[in-house]
């Protein structure tokens, strides 16, 4: 998608460039992701799909954490950190009551990963607690 600042013009800013060890890359997630060995995000569906996929994930905490950035999804993920963090070593390893809680099977599990998701919609469905669906933009 568009970004409003695209990281390679950012980049580009650098004083000295990129570190040798650091690539922006771009394409197909699945394919991307197959040959990454630590996903470092501020916040996207790509962080999931690595997470489902098993490979270490971190979500960047260094702009803040907050709505628009939309990593406050992972609040209590274990996840959340920082480059200062990173580059000291630190890899975050991912909260599984909270990877469960999103659906992520990271176990592989994947049969029964939306078991309790589903059975609370089934118990406010049996209640009638559910809100009428309305289109996003009303």
């Amino acid at each position: 998608h568009i970004e409003e600042l695209p990281y390679q013009k950012l980049a580009q800013k650098l004083p000295g460039g990129l570190p040798p060890n650091f690539r922006l890359v771009y394409g197909h997630m699945g394919e991307v992701l197959d040959r990454t060995d630590l996903l470092v995000t501020v916040s996207s569906t790509a962080a999931l799909e690595s997470l489902h996929r098993r490979i270490p994930t971190a979500v960047l905490t260094d702009l803040g954490v907050r709505e628009p950035l939309g990593n406050h999804h992972f609040v209590g993920s274990g996840l959340l950190t920082s480059w200062d963090r990173l580059d000291g070593g630190f890899r975050p390893r991912p909260d599984s009551a909270w990877l469960a809680g999103q659906g992520v099977a990271a176990d592989g599990s994947y049969g029964t990963a939306y078991d309790t998701a589903r059975a609370k919609v089934a118990e406010l469905l049996a209640e009638g607690r559910l809100p009428p669906l309305a289109p996003y933009y009303t």
